[in-house]
């Protein structure tokens, strides 16, 4: 039934996920590489001008807070992900994946 009712739409103005990460600790300029599968998680977290997409990898530049939770986020992407800088923490990935397995193989035996 239509009436002459009328509504406003009232859209829901969201934080970008980082607004709030320069207040955590020390940040770090990252590049990432993200495959094509996960493009709808990278578009949904970080801002459009801090990414680039060749119709085959998604590359992101942006300054984050190295903390527990970047490494983690990073993590959950498993190998839809690659860091292409800075070094360092590439190698700390891969040091918190080399735990993680040592601690699996342990507790399935």
């Amino acid at each position: 039934m239509i009436t002459d009712q009328h509504f406003k739409n009232h859209m829901e103005i969201k934080e970008p996920v980082f607004s709030l990460m320069e207040e955590m600790g020390n940040s770090i300029e990252i590049e990432l590489s993200f495959s094509k599968e996960v493009r709808y998680r990278v578009y949904d977290t970080f801002e459009d001008h801090v990414i680039k997409w060749n119709g085959q990898e998604i590359r992101v530049n942006v300054t984050l807070p190295e903390t527990e939770w970047l490494y983690s986020f990073i993590m959950s992407f498993g190998d839809k992900v690659s860091i292409l800088y800075p070094l360092s923490l590439k190698e700390k990935i891969i040091e918190r994946y080399k735990i993680a397995l040592k601690h699996y193989e342990e507790h399935t035996r």
